[in-house]
């Protein structure tokens, strides 16, 4: 009889060893070390390029060079030019702060005038997309159909607003033109073409 009880608490003992191991198996295995997530840097934390001190000039290796021909927009009231702006520098340049670079359209002296009344130095200042050290970016440049354009030629350079022009041999530039004009809109872009000069 003994034995027989004996050989029931046994077997009670492992039944129940048994079931715990399940319960305990059956339980998730919790971590309590922490996530690590990725760090991730927002769009507004990342600094805007701003032109505040003056360029020297042997440190500006902007170059500019047209992509395409010029086509008529506006219904002929204007001339879009597409531009490829290249960065050689080792700084990144743009067209906001106290001295943006800006694109400058200059129109040139008509054939036979001499004399800087005969240009105009400061028809257009367009701004341009800013371009990395070592990149290139484009631009769109539209030119109004203004009497002032009549059978003259556009110079196109960059210019550090309050700064200087960068113009002349060593500097990138663009002249287009002559433009021939019907009243108020540009009748003929055949004699638009550029010359780029490095």
């Amino acid at each position: 009889m003994k034995k027989l009880i004996l050989a029931s608490l046994a077997a009670s003992l492992v039944l129940s060893l048994a079931a715990c191991q399940d319960k305990n198996a059956a339980q998730p295995v919790v971590s309590t070390a922490p996530a690590i997530e990725a760090p991730v840097t927002p769009a507004a934390m990342i600094p805007a390029v701003t032109m505040d001190q003056a360029i020297p000039s042997d440190a500006f290796k902007l170059t500019m060079a047209q992509s395409g021909t010029p086509t008529l927009v506006e219904g002929g009231k204007a001339v879009q030019i597409e531009l490829t702006i290249s960065n050689a520098g080792t700084m990144a340049i743009s067209s906001t702060g106290v001295h943006p670079v800006n694109i400058g359209v200059q129109v040139l002296p008509e054939a036979g005038a001499t004399g800087e009344a005969a240009a105009v130095r400061d028809f257009l200042h367009l701004p341009f997309d800013t371009i990395a050290a070592g990149a290139a970016g484009r631009a769109s440049i539209n030119i109004p159909a203004e009497t002032a354009l009549a059978g003259r030629t556009l110079h196109v350079v960059f210019v550090q607003e309050g700064i200087q022009w960068f113009d002349g041999p060593t500097y990138s530039s663009l002249n287009l033109g002559p433009f021939d004009l019907c009243g108020e809109v540009f009748c003929d872009l055949g004699a638009a073409t550029a010359n780029t000069a490095q």
